[in-house]
């Protein structure tokens, strides 16, 4: 056999399994089924068109995007109360923390 009757026969031999190859490759779910199609119906040409198109899908719908969307909190002015220190807001009246009555700003 001469180099070019093998590389011609090596190609033939790739192209008949190739759908097979592309399923394997992309390490899909159903490999085994589209090799038994492709060996048992690919001689056919609608068997290996067949094979082809099963092998280049996922066979599973894509996954749902969720996007939830949540407002940013507001960042409200605060002052310190100062009887304890701690953050009040700048249009309370009493501190919520100690009780203590705040001026007016």
């Amino acid at each position: 056999m001469t180099t070019g009757e093998l590389i011609l026969l090596s190609t033939v031999v790739v192209g008949y399994f190739l759908p097979a190859i592309i399923a394997t490759i992309k390490g899909r779910p159903n490999k085994g089924a589209i090799w038994a199609l492709n060996i048992l119906g690919g001689w056919t040409l609608v068997g290996w068109i067949i094979a082809f198109i099963w092998s280049l899908t996922s066979g599973r719908p894509p996954a749902p995007t969720i996007v939830v969307n949540t407002p940013a909190p507001v960042a409200k002015a605060t002052r310190s109360c100062p009887s304890c220190a701690e953050a009040v807001l700048l249009e309370a009246k009493k501190c919520k923390h100690c009780g203590e009555l705040l001026a007016p700003v």
